[in-house]
């Protein structure tokens, strides 16, 4: 009644038939110090050092561990909870001098195959939708190699990467993963990784934090300096295409270019920053997923119309100008995507050339049309003023300019815009048109707007 006394069984995954599954690895364990039979009392070393006898599988195998049915040796490996402080040379079974309960445990692995969710209802039941990987075998230093290598002849392990999540998109991912097995995981099959024994949940935990680094597809318009909504890209079947995971990005260093939006379609990096706690946008791209398709689905819609018109009229002598100008413009644009099928698009800019205050100004905006779904969607930005080109009358100007488009003007100092237009043909690309305005030069000589088709402004 006065000494500590302990029930055990020999090692095994399930000593009782109504035990849940339990693997023997890592488990606390006592080395018989005399013959103990059953339902006997007898004395056993449960922490310090002792004489067992330990099947050694290297020679330079530091740590040895129990094996599933095996009362009478332990099983030496390169990593363990009990620490060989000596052993007979030679491999098989050997007496050894060992320390059990020796911690803590790091041991690197090479990842076998694909992240799995776990199961809730698997015997033990486990972390339901949390990533595991089964049977990684681990890596160790071959003695007179010099050279690391993975050891196929160890039993295989299972990994848990509980840190593997972002932190405000964790139950998304964890939701995303048990619907449809896959999910943006920094680690992989064939990356060796260093692991930790954790005893209050008796499983390998992977050292290493989440992937920061995601591809996206915008399922909103972008604004220079702002947010939008994103889905998740991930690589799939040779192509990389969204899926069911949508959150918000943030052009924190005004990436988007000289327009003050892109569209919705258009793909790129986001990392996480811990400063802001946000997904911030580190370059754009038009997409390699045209002609996959992929599980997840999206929409959005945007419309825009705008008229202008103006008029200015003004007298003078010498180095003034007298004129006036007017114009007016109208567009208008609505939108779908889905994550699946194919879409095409192909982006233009659109230049205005003004003349303010005898100033000469270009103004631009971007226009994208992309076909999604065998419809044909126009995706609208607004005008942005770029920069001054000089002035715009210097001297008493003669003459008068004019050019049909978009606007009408008449007088010394003028502008006109001249758009351009995208049609889409029976296939899924995109081809560009003819210009749908002409333009001309004043006798100042200064060139009226034109439309070109550039690349969008991605880094």
């Amino acid at each position: 009644r006065n000494q500590v006394a302990f029930d055990g069984y020999a090692p095994s995954d399930r000593p009782r038939p109504t035990d849940p599954i339990r693997p023997v690895f890592g488990r606390t364990f006592a080395v018989l110090l005399e013959p103990l039979p059953a339902d006997g009392i007898g004395r056993a070393t449960l922490s310090g050092v002792t004489v067992a006898r330990v099947d050694v599988q290297r020679e330079e195998d530091g740590f040895a561990e129990l094996e599933a049915g095996n009362a009478t040796a332990l099983r030496s490996v390169p990593y363990g909870s009990t620490r060989i402080l000596w052993k007979e040379a030679g491999t098989g079974v050997k007496w050894a001098v060992v320390r059990p309960s020796d911690r803590p445990r790091l041991a690197m692995f090479e990842l076998s195959g694909n992240w799995t969710p776990g199961d809730s209802g698997a015997d033990p039941p486990e972390p339901a939708g949390w990533m595991k990987m089964t049977g990684c075998k681990p890596v160790f230093l071959v003695a007179g190699g010099g050279t690391y290598a993975v050891d196929a002849s160890e039993p295989g392990q299972t990994l848990w990467h509980a840190a593997g999540y972002p932190p405000s998109e964790r139950t998304s991912v964890i939701a995303l993963h048990q619907a449809t097995g896959r999910l943006p995981s920094k680690f992989g099959i064939g990356d060796w990784v260093w692991c930790l024994w954790n005893d209050q949940d008796a499983r390998w935990q992977l050292l290493g934090g989440y992937e920061d680094l995601w591809r996206f597809r915008l399922t909103t318009p972008l604004p220079r300096c702002g947010s939008a909504q994103a889905q998740l890209v991930l690589h799939q079947a040779g192509q990389w295409c969204p899926v069911p995971l949508t959150w918000t990005v943030f052009d924190s260093l005004g990436i988007v270019g000289p327009a003050s939006s892109v569209p919705a379609g258009t793909y790129g990096f986001a990392r996480h920053f811990a400063d802001s706690g946000k997904w911030e946008v580190l370059a754009l791209g038009e997409g390699c997923c045209a002609g996959g398709s992929s599980s997840g689905s999206s929409s959005s819609s945007s419309s825009h119309s705008s008229s202008s018109s103006g008029s200015s009229s003004g007298s003078s002598s010498g180095g003034s100008s007298s004129g006036s100008s007017s114009g007016s413009s109208s567009g208008s644009s609505s939108g779908g995507s889905s994550g699946s099928g194919s879409s095409n698009c192909v982006t233009i800019y659109e230049t205005d050339v003004r003349c303010v205050n005898g100033k000469l100004e270009v103004h631009t905006r971007a226009i994208s049309l992309c076909l999604v779904g065998g419809s044909l969607t126009r995706y609208e930005g607004p005008w942005t003023f770029s920069h001054q080109a000089g002035c715009c009358c210097c001297e008493p100007c003669g003459g008068s300019s004019s050019g049909s488009g978009s606007g009408s003007s008449s007088g010394p100092s003028s502008s006109s815009l001249s758009t351009s237009s995208l049609v889409a043909p029976s296939s899924s690309s995109l081809v560009a048109g003819s210009s749908s305005g002409s333009s001309s030069s004043g006798s100042d000589g200064i060139p009226q707007a034109s439309s070109s088709m550039v690349p969008p402004p991605f880094p």
